[in-house]
């Protein structure tokens, strides 16, 4: 009995001195970091915490007041494939909180829900993790009251879903501006919204100068409207893109849209 109590209390300790590293040096460390892709220290910890922490004390760590911490728990309880990630996710959602992380060469900052999500979302595509779950936690970001931009655009492109969250979708789209719920309705009720969907492609033109801003966004509404078939609207589109030129390296894949739907 007393080695067993002993374990339990190194094992504690361990924990709380690798909280106490990650929390001091504060950031978000992906394995491969710099310019000679080393290992990320703050990486190896927790890796390392991931191993010496059970699902109890991780759930606990959610609560840190480190949001270094609170990620790096998050993703120990996607290895350990805890059995409630969707819960998990949520409680992510409304912390809310933004973490400094590096990848690579990059510096950046992101929300602990996208960190927690993209970290699932990859696993998936290498095949290391369940779609099923990644399925609730798109649903999630669907249904939340404002979703996040980036996690949604994600989520949308990831599955045609049922009826039951089409009207959601509906709603983000054209009640609340997501563009890419309107790109998703594009793409799988065209002819269900194809009027509401053509009036709010055409005044998004209208009403944006995409000149020197997100040229992918600006042809891919190009790119749907045409869809449409609406020879009608040719006119539009050609003063559109003549008054609004993009950036210059991204000329020749406007060009080669016009010219593919012989609009020029």
């Amino acid at each position: 009995m007393i080695f067993v109590l002993t374990s339990i209390t190194s094992c504690s300790q361990d924990v709380d001195k690798l909280v106490s590293e990650i929390s001091d040096k504060n950031i978000v460390e992906y394995e491969h970091v710099g310019i000679g892709g080393w290992t990320g220290q703050n990486y190896l910890k927790f890796k390392e915490l991931s191993q010496k922490a059970n699902s109890n004390q991780l759930i606990q760590l959610l609560t840190h007041e480190n949001p270094v911490v609170v990620c790096y728990a998050s993703w120990a309880l996607i290895e350990q494939e805890y059995e409630d990630l969707p819960k998990i996710f949520e409680t992510l959602i409304k912390d809310g909180r933004i973490v400094e992380t590096y990848s690579g060469c990059l510096l950046n900052k992101d929300k602990l829900s996208s960190e927690f999500y993209h970290r699932y979302w990859n696993l998936v595509n290498m095949k290391n993790a369940k779609d099923e779950v990644l399925f609730e936690l798109d649903k999630i970001i669907i249904a939340s009251e404002n979703p996040n931009k980036s996690l949604l655009g994600r989520a949308l492109e990831n599955r045609m879903y049922d009826d039951d969250l089409k009207e959601t979708i509906y709603t983000l789209g054209f009640k609340k501006d997501y563009i890419d719920a309107i790109f998703y309705l594009c793409n799988w009720h065209r002819s269900v919204y194809s009027d509401e969907l053509q009036s709010f492609i055409i005044n998004e033109l209208k009403t944006t100068k995409f000149k020197g801003r997100n040229s992918s966004t600006y042809y891919k509404l190009l790119d749907e409207l045409i869809k449409f078939n609406n020879k009608d609207l040719h006119d539009f589109i050609v003063d559109k893109y003549r008054s609004d030129l993009p950036n210059i390296n991204e000329i020749e894949n406007f060009v080669n849209l016009f010219e593919r739907n012989n609009i020029f």
